[in-house]
């Protein structure tokens, strides 16, 4: 699957094959500098790089995901993979770069970077469905489980700030993110019935965050 490419501003991406036939990424950073991995955009300071690389990969997933059909199932899914692995890894180096700033502006850019984590999927209501909705392995699911899967990759992205906020005794960042997160998706099969399950939201992570913030003296 070709790997695609953004084009932004002044900067710019490109690839290039690899020996084995698989095309490489590279994007090119303010300083003209290329990078052929986010690992070394990243270690070299270069976020602004290393999120164009997350921006490629990300549509090479979502093309491959959205034509599953077409694909083999685990191609997409090790896309899928290489996608969030970036996505964890870029965000926890940037997060941990902007949080040891201590200041309320860089608390500030930490939650924007949470906004700028494009949602995956939508969720069933709430109620009684099917196990055909619910199964990972199933047509009817996917988007299902897709964005129960990006919540909770998403949520705990948010305990990894609130963890530095309550070690640096970072009030102010841990106010902010604790807003940040989204509400979890429970699928508890029907205990009635092994054809069905019982979909709900709930504040789960939420709950767990803000108990965290009391027992550590954090005003919320």
């Amino acid at each position: 699957m070709a790997l695609l490419c953004l084009f932004i501003g002044f900067t710019s991406c490109g690839s290039s094959s690899s020996k084995n036939g698989e095309e490489k990424i590279s994007v090119t950073g303010a300083d003209g500098k290329e990078y052929t991995s986010y690992q070394d955009a990243c270690r070299a300071g270069d976020f602004e790089a290393a999120h164009k690389f997350l921006d490629v990969l990300h549509d090479n997933y979502v093309d491959g995901y959205g034509k599953a059909d077409e694909y083999d199932s685990y191609q997409v899914r090790d896309v899928r993979e290489k996608y969030h692995a970036a996505l964890n890894a870029i965000f926890k180096q940037e997060m941990m770069f902007l949080a040891s700033d201590g200041s309320e502006q860089a608390a500030d850019k930490v939650v924007y970077l949470l906004t700028e984590i494009p949602e995956e999927g939508s969720p069933h209501t709430d109620g009684r469905h099917h196990w055909g909705d619910i199964r990972e392995d199933c047509d009817d699911a996917k988007e299902h489980v897709t964005y129960c899967k990006w919540v909770t990759n998403y949520n705990s992205l948010c305990t990894q700030i609130l963890d530095l906020a309550i070690s640096q005794d970072n009030q102010y960042l841990a106010q902010k993110v604790i807003k940040m997160y989204k509400q979890n998706v429970e699928n508890v099969k029907d205990p009635n019935d092994d054809n069905y399950y019982n979909v709900s939201h709930t504040w789960t992570d939420k709950d767990k965050a803000v108990a965290k913030c009391k027992e550590a003296g954090i005003n919320l």
